[in-house]
């Protein structure tokens, strides 16, 4: 199965495990499975980081390496075709970088992994709730 997780799902996955539920847990160590992150989610990260919301003891360039060598993910592509998906729908978040990580699973065809109840409950794209 391919699925395109977010930002906050990529989060628990390489900090704390635990906050994933157990469907997310089973779901995203399955080696047969491939796991998709948007570059996006690291440009997210930054920003979380300059609104002073980044906790970690590592700055995000250092913590984003580290991640990325511990666990296995694919980039997720942001293209044109992506853009052109993220101006067809309207989320209520009104986050240009959640519109543009729904509109790259949307243009994938791959459900997104959140925990965002604002996307789970727009039906705007196939969801797989962390649960």
């Amino acid at each position: 199965m391919k699925v395109l997780i977010d930002t906050n799902i990529w989060i628990h996955m390489a900090t704390r495990p635990e906050r994933l539920g157990k469907r997310t847990q089973k779901l995203l160590g399955n080696t047969r499975n491939e796991i998709w992150l948007s570059p996006l989610s690291i440009l997210e990260l930054h920003q979380a980081a300059r609104k002073g919301k980044w906790k970690s003891r590592f700055d995000v360039q250092t913590w984003v390496e580290r991640s990325l060598r511990a666990v296995s993910l694919r980039e997720a592509p942001v293209t044109l075709a992506v853009a052109m998906e993220a101006g067809t729908f309207e989320l209520p978040t009104g986050d240009p970088i959640d519109q543009l990580i729904v509109a790259t699973a949307r243009e994938m065809k791959i459900p997104l992994v959140t925990a965002d109840q604002a996307i789970i409950a727009s039906g705007c794209v196939e969801v797989i709730p962390n649960d």
